[in-house]
């Protein structure tokens, strides 16, 4: 205890005051095991679980092979597992189990309860209370009730996304509603439901049209050949005519040239095409009259006859002059028809392909919105209970052989201290008496020093 005494005089003073040393120890020890069994036990009950990460997401049963589930394992870190801690200690879970436990103070459960991850990332649930049985049971119970926190959470989002899908495929219902009435209105534009007889009809009246005017074309080709062919037909008429010996024309002959002149009239006046029989017949009935008529007539007769024609054929020129803009006015009207009519099927193609590609989109939104709203109906968290808690038999504190062992130990190095402050305050008494007295005492241990001390100098 102080600078002069040496180390070994200390363990001769506790070995000396051993009986005070044990008596401690054992005094302490007695009293840590009494006041340990007196002390009202505390059981702790444990759960073990994990929220599993790699389960498939809730979805619409397909047809397919079968293919069986894969094992469900635990977050992949630490730091994402121990979000969860924060979960279970929070209001909800907190408020439900002492709303069901009659715990009405939440702190007290809280101090109760504590949430750890382990080193394989699951969660251990470590519940006290002086009930085993009750400690147990919020054990097994905070379990369900953070998976229900997961799936009101789940299900709370599913219905949110079955609104946004729900709006979103009303968005493309009535998308489609459009294409349908505006493909409607093109085929009744089009007068044509089905397949392509709007652009046959249409081709085939610019055909007629096409043809109408090349025909129009070839007989005015005819026609001013004739003209010219009539011309100087006139002219060599006219210069034979001047002759004194010109016969005049009889009757017969007269009757020739009107009838030629009404087949003249009649063909100027037809709408028939070149080819058309009737025509044909008329000019084949006016050839053999004008062969009877110049075997008939003598030279320098045909004057009048020819100047009659003449004035009929520049008349039928003339009509089939004032007769071409309409052919080409109708040419052209059949080509913007057959026009229209392809830029109409083209513009209907293109609404079949954007409804294709819209009933894509909505049967992915329909299927889309069942999935979201079987999510929103049957939502389950993919939790996994590794241990279940069971009412544990022994108490966690106290432990009375525990609390007596630390005690005693305690006690044990106490006693030493206390025996050697016995030893110090002993030592201090007789030094006072020494310095009052003759001679100084020495304690039965210093005199046992000095005796050796003397033996062994009697030796040397």
């Amino acid at each position: 205890m102080t600078a002069d005494v040496p180390l070994h005089q200390h363990w001769r003073d506790v070995y000396r005051l051993r009986w005070l040393v044990l008596l401690t120890a054992a005094a302490a020890g007695a009293i840590a095991h009494f006041v340990s069994i007196a002390i009202t036990p505390v059981y702790e009950a444990k759960t073990t679980f994990y929220l599993a990460t790699n389960a498939p997401s809730a979805a619409l049963s397909t047809p397919g092979s079968f293919e069986p589930p894969v094992p469900l394992f635990p977050m992949p870190e630490e730091k994402a597992a121990s979000l969860n801690v924060g979960i279970i200690k929070g209001r909800e879970i907190m408020g439900a189990l002492a709303a069901e436990f009659a715990h009405t103070d939440m702190a007290t459960l809280r101090r109760r309860l504590d949430v750890v991850v382990s080193g394989e990332f699951m969660i251990d649930v470590f519940v006290r209370d002086p009930d085993p049985a009750l400690a147990a049971a919020i054990a097994e119970r905070v379990p369900s009730l953070y998976a229900g926190f997961h799936e009101a959470t789940m299900r709370r989002r599913a219905e949110v996304s079955a609104a946004a899908l729900g709006r979103h495929l009303e968005a493309l219902q009535i998308e489609a509603a459009d294409l349908d009435a505006e493909r409607a209105r093109l085929r009744a534009a089009l007068g044509a439901a089905t397949g392509g007889g709007a652009v046959t009809r249409a081709a085939e009246t610019l055909d007629l049209a096409r043809e109408r005017l090349r025909a129009h074309d070839a007989e005015a080709a005819a026609m001013g050949a004739r003209l010219a062919s009539l011309r100087a037909a006139l002219s060599r008429e006219a210069a034979v005519y001047e002759l004194p010996d010109a016969a005049p024309d009889d009757a017969a002959l007269e009757r020739l040239r009107a009838q030629a002149l009404d087949l003249r009239l009649e063909l100027a006046s037809s709408d028939d095409g070149p080819a058309s029989p009737r025509r044909l017949a008329l000019v084949q009935q006016l050839d053999a009259i004008e062969a009877e008529t110049a075997a008939a007539q003598a030279p320098g007769t045909l004057h009048e006859t020819v100047r009659a024609e003449l004035a009929t054929t520049e008349a039928a020129a003339a009509g089939l002059d004032a007769a071409r803009p309409a052919l080409l006015e109708a040419t052209a009207q059949a080509e913007a028809a057959l026009t229209a009519a392809f830029d109409g099927f083209a513009a209907l193609d293109a609404i079949d392909a954007d409804r294709a590609r819209l009933d894509a989109k909505i049967a992915a939104a329909r299927v889309n919105l069942e999935e979201a709203a079987l999510q929103a109906a049957y939502a389950s968290a993919p939790l996994v209970v590794v241990e279940r808690a069971t009412p544990p038999e022994r108490p966690a504190f106290p432990l009375p052989m525990l609390n007596a062992i630390v005690a005693a130990v305690a006690g044990l190095l106490f006693g030493v201290y206390y025996a050697l402050l016995v030893a110090y305050i002993e030592r201090a008494r007789l030094r006072r008496a020494a310095e009052t007295a003759d001679a100084p005492p020495f304690t039965p241990e210093e005199l046992a020093e000095f005796k050796a001390l003397a033996a062994g100098a009697a030796r040397v």
